[in-house]
């Protein structure tokens, strides 16, 4: 009696789908029906197969769902790694667009259409009053450089209007020297910038400008101001790039990720 409730119980929950379930008990096989009739014979809803022990049931049973479980793992695994090649594919073929898309800024716009300063020190701005007095028609544009006053003191001193003259103090860093007002440049179509800076800074802001202004299809022509200053490293350099090339794909820098990183970065 309990070797047949045993085997209904196994029957029940689907362990065992033989006609008839054989358990091996020390070197003795019981048999019992998988029905409430008392002889044995075959059920007609199962295939015809030859019965099995019950011990070899349950091993052809979990072995299968073992393999099924490991193909699932493997799928699993194969369609993880294709997905990271198609994402870093697909952000690489966005980034190979940048020199292209710079060409044809260049080429539909050879010559500079306006100036922009990297605010960072005094010397920029009295540099870029010099340099605007050799191009009269062209608009500049100084990104979180000195003091309001100051600066219209110095560009008012140059002769230069104070409609020529765009501050802008949004920036807190170099990478948002350039994500704060390329919105503005391609308001005003402009497609090829003077880019005014420090030449220890220049490295920097140039591989930023390829990322930001490339991707929006503007150009640009480095304009540096000797100093004494050590060129900045290639971490900076590669911190900043990667900070653009994050905004390129999501709109943020980083910058403001806390407030305490955020104004950890030196404005120059």
């Amino acid at each position: 009696m309990d070797t047949y409730i045993y085997s209904c119980c196994l029957r029940k929950f689907g362990i065992f789908q033989s006609d008839a379930v054989i358990l091996q008990i020390g070197t003795h096989d019981l048999t019992q029906p998988t029905n409430t009739s008392a002889a044995l014979r075959r059920n007609p809803n199962y295939a015809v197969r030859p019965s099995l022990l019950a011990s070899e049931e349950l091993i052809t049973n979990y072995t299968l769902a073992f393999l099924v479980n490991l193909s699932v793992k493997r799928l699993h695994r194969q369609l993880k790694r294709y997905w990271i090649f198609a994402v870093a594919g697909f952000i690489l073929m966005l980034l190979l667009l940048i020199p292209i898309r710079l060409a044809i800024a260049h080429y539909q716009a050879p010559h500079p259409q306006a100036i922009l300063t990297l605010g960072g020190g005094i010397d920029r701005e009295q540099f870029t009053a010099q340099f605007a007095q050799t191009h009269p028609s062209l608009e500049i544009w100084v990104s979180s450089g000195i003091s309001p006053n100051n600066a219209r003191e110095i560009f008012g001193a140059a002769g230069i209007s104070d409609q020529r003259v765009h501050l802008d103090y949004h920036a807190i860093d170099t990478v948002t020297n350039f994500t704060s007002l390329v919105q503005d440049f391609k308001s005003q179509n402009l497609q090829h910038l003077y880019l005014i800076t420090s030449d220890f800074h220049m490295p920097r802001a140039k591989a930023i400008a390829t990322i930001v202004l490339g991707s929006q299809g503007i150009t640009f022509t480095p304009i540096s101001i000797p100093s004494n200053e050590p060129t900045e490293s290639l971490v900076e350099i590669l911190r900043d790039s990667c900070r653009a090339i994050l905004w390129v794909f999501t709109g943020r820098t980083g910058a403001s990720l806390s407030p305490r990183v955020a104004h950890s970065y030196k404005c120059v």
